[in-house]
C-alpha cells in the first residue's frame, strides 16, 4: 500500500508563498515580499517571478547578480518573522492532513482500486505540504513528491484531491502526456470517489459531456478486472 510523508521544506515554502499570486497567506505578508524585492530584486524576480528576469537585454548580468545574492536571498526570508508565523500556521494544516490521511486515506486508497482498476503499488510519496490559503496540487511522478495545500472546502477535499495526484504518479509514464488521462483522474476521484467516500453526488452539478458520462458508466458497471487506461481507446 502507498505510504505518504507528510514533510514541510522550508526553501519550497518559502518560494511558493512569495510567487503565488492568488492570495496573501495573512495581511503582514506583503511586508516580507516587498523587503525582499526592494533588497533583492534580481533574486526576488528570478525565484518569483522568473519571466521579468529575462525582459531586459541585459539578463544574463540579472541572472548573475540573482544567483550571487540567492543565500542571502533566501536566509532572509526565512529568518524573517512573516516566514515563521507562515512555517507554525503550515505546521498546523499539515497536523490536520495528517490526521485526515491516517482515518480515511487507506479506505480511500481501496475505493480508489474498485474504480480504476489500477494495481496500487507499495510506494513512498512525500506531500511537500504548503500554506492551506495558497491553492496548491501537484505531482512530480518521478521524484515520487507531492505538493499540497488547500482550504477544506468539504469533507475529505484533501483526501480526494491527495488521491487525484497519487494516481499521477502510479498510472505509467506513457499515458501521462494524454490529456484524456486527466480527465480520467477527475472521473476516478473527483466524482466517483466523491460520491463513494462523501455520499454526494457530483455528477449532476458538473457540465461534463453527456456522452463522456455515459462511457464512463457503461465502465463503473462492467465486471473488473478492467482498467481506466483501456477506456483511452474510446474516448
Amino acid at each position: 500500500m502507498i505510504k505518504l510523508y507528510f514533510k514541510i521544506n522550508k526553501p519550497y515554502l518559502l518560494i511558493h508563498s512569495l510567487s503565488c499570486c492568488q492570495k496573501l497567506p495573512f495581511p503582514e505578508w506583503v511586508n516580507l515580499q516587498n523587503k525582499l524585492w526592494k533588497k533583492f530584486p534580481e533574486s526576488f524576480n528570478l525565484f518569483c517571478k522568473p519571466d521579468i528576469a529575462f525582459i531586459t537585454s541585459n539578463y544574463q548580468n540579472v541572472l548573475k547578480q540573482a544567483l550571487l545574492n540567492s543565500n542571502e536571498f533566501l536566509n532572509s526570508g526565512l529568518k524573517s518573522p512573516e516566514f515563521k508565523k507562515l512555517y507554525q500556521e503550515t505546521k498546523k494544516y499539515l497536523n490536520f492532513v495528517s490526521r485526515e490521511w491516517d482515518k480515511n486515506g487507506n479506505k480511500a486508497l481501496k475505493i480508489l482500486k474498485e474504480i480504476t482498476g489500477l494495481k496500487i503499488p507499495s510506494k513512498k510519496i512525500d506531500v511537500l505540504i504548503t500554506h492551506p490559503r495558497l491553492r496548491n496540487g501537484q505531482a512530480f511522478p518521478k521524484q515520487n513528491i507531492i505538493t499540497w495545500g488547500h482550504s477544506e472546502d468539504w469533507k475529505n477535499y484533501s483526501i480526494i484531491y491527495l488521491c487525484h495526484e497519487i494516481l499521477h504518479i502510479i498510472i505509467p509514464e506513457k499515458y501521462q502526456e494524454d490529456e484524456r488521462v486527466e480527465l480520467l483522474i477527475m472521473l476516478s476521484t473527483d466524482f466517483e470517489l466523491v460520491k463513494k467516500l462523501n455520499k454526494k453526488n457530483r455528477y449532476k452539478e458538473s457540465d461534463l459531456p453527456k456522452k463522456i458520462v455515459n462511457i464512463w458508466q457503461r465502465y463503473l458497471s462492467e465486471k473488473r478486472p478492467k482498467s481506466i487506461i483501456e477506456l483511452l481507446k474510446t474516448f
